[in-house]
């Protein structure tokens, strides 16, 4: 069963309560790195030009409907930032690249946790064909991975069955 996964921007605006009217700057302040965060609204006033392709960042991810593709905009965005000027590339006032994949991880990780759940409510018990769930204390050695196997729970704890 495929289901039709919410678009980045969506995503942010549910979890964040903004209407869809600030995603854009409010996403920038969240993926901005902390000395940016700070220096922001000064340096838009006297250059605003020095953000444009930190908001063309928020806006491509926006688009996006997974973490491949957000992730993929992610590395767009390094390589375009790799001749960076002195503020951009030396005092890194800029957005994070690791900051926003991290909020894009969190973010359709949220919106999986939603849709899986709401598709058991409907079915009833599911488990993945192999697998067998553990609690947090039955198996030291049982490893994650929701992240890896289409189709488990995210921060399920997993081992295969024997």
């Amino acid at each position: 069963m495929k289901t039709n996964r919410k678009p980045f921007r969506s995503c942010f605006c549910d979890r964040y309560n903004c209407p869809d009217s600030e995603y854009e700057a409010r996403a920038l302040i969240k993926c901005l790195y902390l000395r940016a965060r700070f220096l922001a609204p000064v340096l838009r006033f006297y250059q605003p030009s020095l953000f444009d392709q930190d908001f063309e960042l928020i806006r491509r991810l926006g688009k996006t409907t997974g973490r491949l593709e957000a992730n993929s905009e992610i590395l767009r965005f390094h390589d375009l930032n790799l001749e960076a000027g002195f503020l951009r590339g030396v005092l890194r006032l800029r957005v994070s690249g690791r900051k926003a994949s991290q909020l894009a991880a969190r973010l359709f990780g949220q919106a999986r946790c939603t849709a899986r759940a709401t598709a058991v409510s409907e079915v009833g018990s599911w488990q993945p064909q192999g697998v067998t769930a553990l609690s947090n204390n039955q198996s030291p050695g049982a490893e994650v991975v929701a992240e890896v196997m289409d189709g488990a729970f995210p921060g399920k704890i997993l081992e295969p069955n024997s």
